[in-house]
């Protein structure tokens, strides 16, 4: 297994299907300093029903929506607050005829680019990235995220969703393929 180092501009990626992936970076300090009440409960839930890393990544994001419940009418918008802001900092990449183009995952789910059970999928994790990338201290978070490409396909990342995008094979049916064309 690789060491991953934890730092500030650490990002995760996660795979939809075969050339579809969400990127996404940790939400700000200042979003967490908002809501570290709710983010600490989450989290505490989680562990507190014994819910592993093999599972939260599964479940955050229902986590999240059970504790914002039942801290009152104090903080009851917090939760779909953060789910809006998630949306709207992750990045939705596939390939298109202008290559691999980034765009914000509420554009992605509002034009219907993705179902379902795969968004779903894809909020528990970035909701589970967001908790451990916030909550825990760099050790800890070391360990957990050496479990995530393992246990959800995900990657670890220090490129942002641009970057990130052209990094990927931007190929096309009409790209030159470097063979000599028969006589």
């Amino acid at each position: 297994m690789s060491d991953i180092r934890i730092n500030a501009q650490l990002n995760l990626v996660l795979p939809i299907g075969e050339d579809t992936i969400v990127h996404s970076a940790p939400l700000s300090r200042d979003v967490f300093d908002l809501n570290w009440r709710l983010f600490a409960k989450t989290w505490s839930l989680l562990e507190g029903d014994e819910i592993g890393v093999t599972a939260a990544p599964a479940v955050a994001a229902k986590a999240l929506k059970q504790a914002d419940q039942e801290s009152g009418d104090q903080e009851a918008s917090k939760a779909s607050a953060l789910f809006a802001e998630i949306k709207r900092t992750a990045n939705f990449i596939r390939p298109s005829q202008e290559g691999y183009i980034p765009v914000p995952l509420a554009s992605a789910i509002n034009k219907g680019w993705i179902d379902e059970d795969d968004l779903d999928e894809v909020l528990n994790g970035l909701v589970f990235f967001t908790l451990a990338s916030r909550v825990l201290p760099k050790q800890r978070k070391s360990f957990i995220f050496r479990f995530l490409p393992v246990l959800r396909g995900a990657e670890m990342t220090s490129l942002n969703a641009t970057e990130f995008a052209g990094s990927l094979q931007k190929s096309t049916t009409n790209a030159p393929s470097g063979e000599t064309a028969a006589a």
